[in-house]
């Protein structure tokens, strides 16, 4: 009887609990990285992409941000570990937390980022502020993680050979097809 509704709900196959927090646009996710990192100064965010560590530079102190490509290299005890995007592929984002013994990871997004918008991000943006929903606001579930790993299957199915790049966009346009 709950057989679908547990799917949604449970744990991937390498046992690391993703929590995802997404806001309407980059701005209000780079303010609430702002306001976590003060609050918690042992916060530290890992980025996918240079673009991206280069956005959250000027909010963050040095020491509370880190290339994803550094971060298996690093001990992080007694530290908050924060990503502060998804990488289009599950299968590189999982690789990353086995190898750093997560047991949750917490994943912050926005609705406007190439990732999203590759999958019709911007009618999700344009119905949420039909509704009324404030721009500082921030959406988690395990529908929505769901919905995200299921997006990046989606890409894996496409992608034979990574290219690495310097940001999202810029990876979506060399490893996917055109739309």
């Amino acid at each position: 009887m709950f057989g679908p509704l547990k799917s949604l709900f449970k744990s991937n196959d390498s046992g690391v609990r993703i929590f995802d927090k997404v806001w309407m646009s980059a701005d209000a996710k780079v303010k609430a990285c702002a306001a976590l990192a003060s609050a918690n100064p042992n916060c530290v965010f890992i980025c996918w992409f240079q673009a991206t560590y280069d956005q959250l530079k000027s909010f963050l102190r040095e020491e509370n941000l880190m290339l994803a490509s550094h971060a298996s290299s690093v001990s992080f005890q007694d530290k908050m570990i924060v990503f502060a995007e998804h990488h289009p592929l599950s299968r590189k984002e999982l690789a990353l937390f086995k190898s750093l013994n997560l047991k949750e990871a917490p994943v912050l997004s926005s609705l406007d980022e190439p990732f999203f918008m590759w999958f019709g991000g911007e009618r999700t943006l344009l119905l949420m502020k039909k509704l009324g929903m404030d721009e500082n606001e921030v959406v988690g579930s395990g529908m929505i993680t769901k919905a995200i790993h299921n997006a990046q299957q989606k890409i894996e199915k496409q992608v034979v050979v990574e290219r690495e790049a310097n940001s999202q966009q810029e990876w979506l346009t060399l490893n996917l097809p055109p739309k």
